[in-house]
């Protein structure tokens, strides 16, 4: 530890109180939480704190302003970084109104496109331009502003530019003025002081305009501050390096390229006599030694010298990694990637990355100028054009959205793919795919059935299928032109296009599973896809109807699954057995254990659980404990046994199931299109197809297993009862 001129000053009249000095300065240097609050000599002391504005805000704010325009005009990487950022944030804007009145809302919107393109008070740019240029203005200068002006009966905006908003010669501010901010004793602006600038760049004619007619714009940094500072604040030093060092950089390697080779002798110095030095006498009688080759010079040289080319690696590797650096600061001060806005070359996941934190930064200023500007004057021009009677008046009239440029994305088609997957399944709408995509929902749907209806029109005229312009509009039967000269339809293959021929199959394939009845296909085959009753009848094989029985009752209906004396006995013992031993069984087995022991009549879905039951619990009867001279009887798995009827409940279960198993087994008829290979139908085949049992929602285990195993098609395909459970287990596992 050093010591200060204090402490040396100490130490000669007293040591030990030197040293008590210098202890205690130690103290005081480790006392505290954060090593950064801690003071140092090989480190600068950090500023004052200080609220967001003091009296030296202006001064400070144009020293920023004056340099940050200096770069926007001269350095190419921060002019091309604003013109990128405005592009992005508000490249093309629209406004949707969404009063309810579809009308009313196409009214509006034609209005606010009227006013956008004559917005500008001096005539010069259309709102989306003015848009822009702020969003460079408060990047570049700190913030700017809009005068809200009646032009005749037309509200109009008036720039305001950052530097105009007070003055540079105010050099002090006060409580009541900050930066041409003019406020009340609770710090709300009550006005703004807005200059006029001469050619001659002299500011003068002050205009105090009161702060509703005026939109300030800018970026704050502190909850206090009034005024923006410009984005690039933080990285201005670095970037003036750069400029700099690349303007120094450019110099050196001019120089470089002007030198075509060099003469060395032993002794260091050109012979006067040599070619090389030849030349004109210049006026103080001195020889100019030659600084120019002619093309296909022969050159001697004297003894003991040497001509050498002149190499230069400038600039060098280390060089373009300081560039990329200086720049990576530049796009950290706007909240930018580095790779989104000078490194085209990244690729894969971390261009995805970066695409996307661009987008946050681009969306957080969009929420800005929505706040500050978009809403603001959209509500006064509004308002106003209703009171004049130029739009119609509404509850809902400032009810609207602002529909902005596309997200950034560099793999559209893989973004596109992904939005239709989410569309599918119901986790976006088609609203937020056309709004990602910087396009009016309605607007677009409008547009799409526009098309959709010239292209039929045009299929019309010359005859045609509007499939065959274009692919974007599917055909079905109602689309089909009918030649009234004729009074007949062309042949329904051709007319109702790929999108109808699905329809047919799904149609047919519901009257295979007896979703539909054939009656009920034929009425569709004629009434929609306009054929005639005989083609109909061909296609679906159409036979009258025929009547049919009534079901026999159930054996639940007619009584008949009343459990045995010996279901009831062992049910019985069941119970006796968990209540003394507190195990075995669940509580679905415990209920069905009293409904067994007190004779209730069970239903055929219970007897099919219970012949569930016993197939796949068969296997307990191995364990320990299940026999009487076994050790531990009775067993859990004996208890559970015996509370679902035992050896008596799993034969009458048995039983009572064979005779609910169908005879066939269930199939399901499948009527599938034949295409050719234009991917037309020139006919139907039927396919018949096994149906497997699956769970059903909400299904239970056992409710699903003992179904399963009175399938026609388990019982058809696996007769062994111990091969049906594992197969019914499976099918289980895999819903």
């Amino acid at each position: 530890m050093t010591q200060d001129i204090i402490t040396k000053a100490i130490s000669f009249v007293s040591p030990k109180a030197a040293l008590d000095r210098m202890v205690n300065q130690a103290k005081l240097r480790n006392f505290g939480r954060f090593d950064s609050a801690l003071t140092s000599e090989k480190r600068g002391i950090s500023r004052g704190v200080s609220g967001g504005e003091d009296t030296a805000g202006t001064r400070e704010r144009f020293a920023l302003i004056r340099a940050a325009r200096d770069l926007a005009d001269n350095f190419p990487p921060v002019r091309s970084l604003l013109l990128k950022f405005a592009t992005y944030v508000s490249g093309r804007i629209a406004y949707q109104a969404r009063t309810g009145d579809r009308e009313a809302d196409t009214a509006i919107e034609r209005y606010w496109q009227r006013w956008c393109n004559e917005c500008d008070f001096l005539g010069r740019h259309n709102f989306t331009t003015l848009l822009q240029l702020a969003v460079t203005a408060i990047l570049r200068d700190g913030d700017c502003g809009f005068i809200i002006v009646r032009d005749g009966e037309d509200l109009k905006l008036q720039s305001v530019e950052a530097d105009r908003i007070g003055s540079p010669y105010d050099r002090t501010d006060t409580d009541k003025y900050i930066g041409g901010i003019n406020v009340d004793d609770y710090g709300r602006p009550i006005s703004y002081t807005i200059f006029t600038r001469t050619i001659n760049n002299q500011y003068i004619s002050p205009t105090d305009i009161v702060a509703k007619e005026f939109i300030h714009l800018f970026d704050a940094a502190r909850l206090d501050e009034y005024r923006g500072r410009s984005a690039f604040a933080t990285a201005l030093n670095a970037t003036r390096d750069l400029q700099e060092a690349i303007k120094a950089e450019v110099q050196a390697i001019k120089y470089a390229s002007y030198q075509s080779g060099v003469i060395t002798t032993e002794s260091g110095a050109a012979d006067a006599g040599d070619y090389f030095a030849r030349g004109n006498t210049n006026d103080q009688g001195q020889v100019a030694r030659l600084q120019s080759l002619d093309p296909g010079t022969v050159n001697y040289l004297s003894a003991g010298e040497k001509m050498e080319m002149f190499k230069s690696d400038r600039p060098t590797g280390a060089f373009g990694e300081f560039i990329r650096l200086v720049q990576a600061h530049i796009c950290m001060a706007v909240g930018l990637p580095y790779g989104f806005a000078f490194d085209a070359d990244k690729s894969g996941p971390m261009a995805r990355m970066e695409a996307a934190m661009a987008e946050r930064t681009f969306l957080r200023w969009r929420g800005l100028l929505e706040g500050q500007f978009l809403n603001r004057i959209k509500n006064v021009i509004l308002l106003d054009a209703a009171s004049r009677g130029l739009i119609p008046d509404s509850e809902y009239l400032l009810d609207g959205r602002w529909c902005w440029p596309a997200k950034v994305s560099i793999d559209y088609g893989r973004e596109a793919n992904a939005d239709i997957a989410l569309w599918k399944a119901g986790l976006k709408t088609a609203g937020q795919i056309y709004s990602d995509m910087g396009e009016d929902y309605e607007e677009a749907l409008r547009a799409r059935a526009k098309e959709a209806n010239m292209i039929k029109e045009l299929g019309q005229e010359f005859d045609i299928q509007p499939n065959r312009i274009s692919d974007s509009v599917p055909i079905t039967a109602i689309d089909t032109i009918f030649d009234e000269s004729k009074n007949e339809a062309p042949p329904l293959i051709e007319s109702i296009g790929i999108g109808g021929t699905d329809a047919l199959s799904g149609i047919l394939a519901s009257l295979g599973r007896g979703e539909l009845s054939a009656e009920q296909v034929a009425v569709i085959l004629r009434v929609v896809f306009g054929m005639d009753e005989e083609n109909a009848n061909k296609i679906i094989n159409a036979e009258p109807a025929k009547p049919q029985a009534e079901p026999a009752p159930s054996a639940f209906e007619a009584d008949q699954n009343k459990p045995s004396k010996g279901m009831i006995e062992e049910a019985a013992r069941g119970l006796k057995w968990r209540e003394e031993y507190n195990r075995g069984g669940t509580e679905v087995g415990v209920a069905r254990a009293r409904d067994i022991s007190n004779g209730k009549n069970l239903s055929d879905d219970t007897v099919k659980r219970m012949h569930s039951f016993f197939s796949r619990h068969e296997v307990d009867k191995k364990g320990q404990g299940f026999t009487p001279d076994e050790d531990g009887f009775p067993s859990a798995g004996r208890i559970a046994w015996a509370l679902w009827g035992g050896d008596a409940g799993q034969t009458w279960a048995a039983d009572k199931v064979k005779g609910m198993q169908a005879s066939q087994p269930e199939q399901m008829k499948v009527s599938l299109a034949v295409r050719d290979t234009f991917g037309r139908i020139t006919g139907f085949e039927t396919k018949h197809e096994l149906v497997m049992p699956t769970p059903e929602k909400d299904e239970e285990q056992d409710d699903f297993i003992g179904r399963c195993m009175v399938s026609g098609t388990m019982s058809s395909e696996y007769p062994d009862e111990s091969q049906r459970v594992a197969v019914c287990s499976a099918q289980w596992e895999k819903k």
